[in-house]
């Protein structure tokens, strides 16, 4: 219940509907339900594609890390010369550092 005076200074008692948490609770399910919506509307499949082309694809266009990208380029063409597949190979460090993007090149 909400209270609060009328405009002749009077209180008023006003009953909701809801109790309070309860209403933002749905208000807020509510809002989080729209935005998926849009964010979901919004994401187009040429977008996704433009972004996954920013990636590198090979040793030569991947910037920074320049030993550790020698290493392993060094290891990926010793195993094509020998006709074998790369030993197991496992990158471990902080977010953004291209972990990610060294395993796309060399798969």
């Amino acid at each position: 219940m909400a209270s609060g005076p009328d405009e002749n200074g009077r209180e008023r008692i006003v009953q909701a509907s809801k109790p309070a948490d309860e209403a933002e609770i749905t208000a807020g399910e509510q809002a989080l339900e729209e935005r998926a919506a849009d964010l979901t509307s919004q994401s187009d499949e040429s977008e996704v594609a433009g972004i996954k082309d920013l990636r590198p694809r090979r040793f030569q266009e991947y910037v920074g890390q320049r030993a550790v990208v020698d290493s392993i380029s060094i290891a990926v063409m010793a195993s094509k010369k020998r006709g074998d597949t790369l030993d197991h190979a496992l990158f471990h460090g902080p977010p953004g550092l291209g972990k990610t993007t060294i395993a796309h090149i060399i798969a």
